[in-house]
């Protein structure tokens, strides 16, 4: 065999090895496709994969224009938003909004801090307030044990409500119930001598017959 007819020969082999591995390629590449859906169904994947990328990379750009995600340029420019009822202590905000700059929080993640702040506070706050409310109605269940255990809790008993008839409103007595001062020993003895003061007959003066008025009883020094 001569050279030349020796050349076209290797030639005819490696294009027919070339077109054999272009055409395994083309098979596995059809294979794969195959074992992803339908013709129909990969046309619609392929068009919804594009779609989320174009909404994805539309949601990145709006995320840069959003005022949450960026760190002010100072320390004031952190607009934090509390509750109307919320107390805010001027002083601890202005550190807390320095702070937040030092270490480059953004309008949204310092917003967070201070919600949860506040959300704390106001939870620290309602269990004083009923732990308060505790301590003064055990307070007062003392205070109601000593009177009523007196053998003379009856008759005062008497003469306060009399006294609180004749000169009480209800302004009064919304006052004794909201202070718990209607429950309070020193305040039922001072009520029950008035009361008894008043309910006495002919009750006059020291150095007068005349009988005291009902603010002479009272207020005894008002006119010294």
């Amino acid at each position: 065999m001569s050279e030349d007819s020796q050349n076209t020969a290797d030639t005819s082999v490696d294009s027919t090895e070339s077109q054999a591995g272009e055409q395994q390629q083309a098979n596995v590449q059809t294979d794969g496709d195959v074992q992803n859906g339908s013709l129909m169904s990969r046309n619609a994947k392929d068009g919804q994969a594009e779609g989320q990328e174009a909404g994805k990379q539309e949601q990145d750009g709006n995320k840069n224009d959003d005022p949450s995600a960026k760190v002010p340029d100072s320390p004031e420019g952190y607009e934090l938003k509390f509750a109307a009822q919320t107390k805010v202590d001027d002083d601890l905000l202005g550190d807390f909004r320095k702070t937040a700059k030092d270490i480059g929080l953004t309008q949204g993640q310092a917003q967070k801090l201070g919600s949860m702040y506040e959300a704390r506070m106001a939870e620290v706050g309602k269990r004083m307030v009923e732990a308060q409310t505790q301590a003064m109605l055990e307070a007062r269940k003392g205070w109601e044990a000593e009177i009523t255990k007196r053998p003379a809790f009856q008759a005062e008993q008497g003469h306060i409500q009399a006294a609180l008839r004749k000169f009480g409103d209800q302004d009064l007595y919304d006052l004794l119930d909201q202070t718990n001062l209607g429950s309070h020993p020193k305040m039922w003895d001072f009520m029950a001598k008035v009361g008894k003061a008043l309910a006495e007959p002919g009750f006059r003066g020291e150095n007068s017959g005349q009988a005291k008025s009902a603010a002479e009883v009272l207020y005894p020094d008002m006119n010294q």
